[in-house]
């Protein structure tokens, strides 16, 4: 046998052996990869078409709420002309009171919540006068409030000079503010915040009873809301949702609530109205709150003072659900 060198034949061999293995490698790699690019594009196509659906359903979505809220919108402007049409009544024919009783009407496959305000009956914060605030500022404040100063302070800021009371503030008293008293009529009821010794919880408790229209000194009886009513100092809850009751039966109630002091009554029927009117279409709410004056003009029986639109709500499930719809 021989030990020499090996034949030229077993090299081919080897060496094709060889080959066929590394090709056989080659595809089996290029197959791995193929399948992993595979599946990595199924993946792809798999979260382009979840996100297309999540994003066509959103889309749905919005656009229902985007007609719900629009109708819901013409819905409470129906509630706002309903109201007017009633105040353009002559008085003893007019079928809703003006005191914020809360009325819920249907309307085609929505629902209104109306309240009417004839503002005479709430308190006004530039005329009225100084015992009328002070009775306003004792039923809120809190034993560190001081009352005196609170309301002179108060009459300070709408007054047309800069002599201080005692105790009071002019523009001295607001130099570490930045700004200085006044001297003129409150713009607005939130302008309140800024005089001398006004607290937070001050503020909020009297809010309700305050306005800048009626222009009387005293409050109109017929139409004094509750919150007006509780928000004077010697008031009772019980005399006063009796007098309410009464009033709201159409009985004669001429009479103010025992505890209250009969010389803040006494005001004028008034020819201004705040309404508020909530539309409710689905799930969709909006509120309208639109201030307007009557006036003695058959070609222009009325003007609008402010028109207001509240922030929708769309079935907030803190939202708690209001008797008077149902």
């Amino acid at each position: 046998m021989s030990t020499g060198t090996p034949c030229k034949h077993d090299a081919a061999f080897q060496t094709s052996a060889s080959a066929d293995k590394n090709e056989r490698l080659l595809r089996r790699g290029q197959d791995g990869a193929a399948l992993v690019l595979a599946l990595w594009l199924l993946s792809l196509l798999t979260i382009l078409a979840v996100g297309y659906g999540y994003a066509t359903r959103t889309e749905t979505k919005l656009a229902s709420h985007g007609v719900e809220l629009a109708r819901s919108r013409a819905v409470a402007e129906a509630g706002v002309w309903l109201a007017l049409a009633d105040l353009l009544k002559p008085e003893t024919e007019q079928q809703w009171l003006q005191d914020g009783t809360p009325y819920p009407l249907a309307f085609g496959d929505g629902h209104i919540r109306l309240r009417i305000h004839n503002e005479a009956g709430k308190i006004d914060l530039n005329t009225a006068h100084d015992e009328l605030l002070r009775a306003l500022l004792e039923q809120a404040a809190q034993p560190s409030d001081d009352v005196d100063f609170m309301l002179n302070a108060i009459l300070d800021w709408r007054d047309p000079d800069s002599l201080r009371r005692n105790p009071g503030a002019e523009d001295g008293d607001y130099e570490h503010a930045g700004y200085g008293a006044q001297d003129a009529p409150f713009n607005s009821i939130e302008q309140l915040r800024l005089v001398a010794g006004m607290s937070n919880e001050v503020f909020v408790s009297i809010y309700p009873a305050l306005t800048l229209y009626s222009g009387q000194p005293t409050l109109y009886l017929p139409a004094a809301p509750r919150a007006t009513l509780l928000a004077l100092s010697g008031a009772d809850e019980e005399a006063v949702d009796a007098f309410l009751l009464a009033r709201r039966a159409g009985n004669e109630a001429p009479n103010p609530p025992a505890g209250i002091n009969p010389g803040f009554f006494g005001g004028a029927r008034g020819n201004v109205f705040h309404i508020s009117s909530t539309g409710r279409v689905g799930n969709s709410r909006l509120l309208l709150d639109v201030v307007l004056a009557l006036n003695n003009d058959p070609r222009a029986p009325y003007s609008i003072l402010s028109w207001q639109e509240a922030k929708p709500v769309y079935g907030d499930p803190q939202d708690q659900p209001d008797p008077a719809w149902h």
